[in-house]
């Protein structure tokens, strides 16, 4: 069973070509939630790549027209955890106004276009400096979102898609960029977005990392 009452909510924003990028991320973390036995727990710190120091903001900053993918230049550390013997931690967006079929990434705020958000977890700190290139999507998740048509069903769900949603669980950590690692709290996420294609706007979206347990 999922319970939604443990969540992280950033935003992020940032502007594409050559206008001066707003970036911003708003982090909201509760204590630890006691339900019955079980306690479940979650704080998540956004972090420079540059210098791995904690700031407040979460961007791709300035983005050329010409670009394809491109890596954030802030990453997330996540700790987090449950009694529970069988728990994870789930990241989607809700962007319910969208009205593409598929609306998991960032929302133009001038004409609605998308741009496909990915997501790579890591049990340790990625290339201190540089942190986690993205030239293409191969071995990245794409971010979906709670309003996906093949989102139906029980949360969080069977099959494939929960591979998409899933940073870490009890049995380890997500399955992006490879699958069957183990790893423990807290984790590190890395973010990259596919610009192919889309209009010098600025882009935004809410991203939810939730705890759940099955």
């Amino acid at each position: 069973m999922k319970r939604r009452f443990l969540f992280l909510i950033f935003i992020v924003s940032f502007i594409l070509a050559t206008i001066s990028a707003d970036t911003l991320a708003d982090v909201v973390t509760t204590e630890d939630v006691a339900v019955g036995a079980e306690v479940k727990s979650i704080l998540v710190t956004v972090l420079n790549v540059s210098n791995n120091q904690p700031t407040g903001a979460v961007g791709f900053g300035n983005i050329s027209s010409a670009a394809t993918f491109a890596s954030a230049l802030q990453y997330l550390e996540v700790t987090c955890g449950s009694t529970a013997l069988a728990w994870g931690v789930q990241i989607y967006t809700d962007n319910a106004s969208y009205g593409g079929e598929q609306k998991g990434g960032l929302i133009g705020a001038n004409n609605l276009s998308r741009v496909p958000l990915l997501w790579r977890v890591y049990d340790g700190v990625q290339n201190s400096g540089t942190g986690v290139p993205c030239t293409n999507s191969e071995d990245w998740a794409f971010v979906k979102d709670k309003n996906d048509a093949d989102m139906n069903g029980s949360w969080p769900g069977d099959g494939a898609q929960i591979e998409y949603r899933s940073i870490v669980a009890s049995t380890g950590l997500g399955a992006f960029p490879s699958p069957g690692r183990s790893g423990s709290s807290p984790v590190y996420v890395y973010f990259g977005a596919d610009f192919s294609g889309v209009s010098s706007q600025s882009y935004l979206t809410q991203i939810v990392i939730e705890v759940y347990n099955l």
